[in-house]
């Protein structure tokens, strides 16, 4: 299996997936190797690369807190945030002025429209519904939070952060991803794998940020784009000397796949 990240791996920095890379995960697929998307993205965010695809891959989403399976997309596991947990950090996002970006299934939910939504809006083509009040999640099931400003109020909320009942980690340096307790694109690949009866030292991941590591670690094979955080080029087996600008992971992969077959 070869599990990718999409944003700053599979596809540049203009959110295009090239012709090579779209030929790369076609020529996987033709080989019997099994294809993961792993991303932080919510599925409906997936689809600019899917419907672009001949087969269906798996997905992990949510940065692993819902886990497609192939071929019919079937639910395989999902998790959500309390809303305690939900309260606490919507708190602190208003307290600090802090873009808090709420996604419960494939609809994005924001408290106000400002400059961050805007920008967000262009990074996940989703047009986001405002809320009322906060008693309009109260009943529904949020996958994550993302809160997106400044380096520095993020630090600044980042710092208060004390419930244990979520993780959170950076995809990018101005966001801070928000998701249930343990959840993370590793635990999820161990769960997908196992489902698919891949074993471990089967796996390559492929990913650029810190919401990647734990995937990276859990591979039998890790591998960081030369754009990726210090954080993950710390724990990957490999950093390869390219960017996701430069349309040359096909090149690397399917030469490494050769050499390890």
């Amino acid at each position: 299996m070869v599990a990718f990240d999409i944003d700053g791996t599979l596809v540049d920095d203009q959110k295009v997936l090239t012709e090579k890379t779209l030929e790369l995960l076609e020529n996987l697929h033709k080989s019997k190797i099994e294809v993961c998307i792993s991303t932080g993205r919510p599925f409906v965010g997936c689809r600019m690369i899917l419907n672009k695809l001949s087969f269906k891959p798996s997905v992990i989403a949510y940065n692993g807190g819902s886990i497609y399976l192939k071929d019919d997309y079937v639910l395989l596991n999902e998790r959500f945030l309390s809303f305690d947990s939900v309260k606490e950090i919507l708190f602190l996002s208003e307290q600090f002025q802090v873009s808090a970006m709420i996604w419960v299934s494939d609809t994005l939910f924001v408290l106000r429209e400002n400059k961050w939504v805007d920008e967000y809006k262009k990074i996940s083509l989703v047009s986001p519904v405002v809320m009322d009040s906060l008693d309009v999640l109260k009943d529904l099931k949020v996958n994550k939070i993302l809160l997106y400003s400044s380096l520095e109020k993020i630090s600044l909320v980042k710092s208060r952060l004390t419930n244990g009942a979520y993780d959170y980690f950076s995809s990018k340096k101005d966001f801070l991803e928000i998701v249930p307790k343990d959840v993370n694109k590793g635990e999820a690949l161990k769960v997908l794998s196992k489902e698919l009866g891949v074993l471990k030292e089967e796996i390559i991941a492929v990913g650029d940020g810190d919401n990647d590591i734990s995937m990276i670690e859990y591979a039998g094979l890790g591998i960081a784009m030369n754009n990726a955080s210090e954080g993950l080029k710390a724990v990957a087996d490999v950093v390869v000397p390219f960017t996701n600008n430069e349309d040359l992971l096909k090149k690397y992969l399917e030469n490494l796949l050769k050499i390890l077959q």
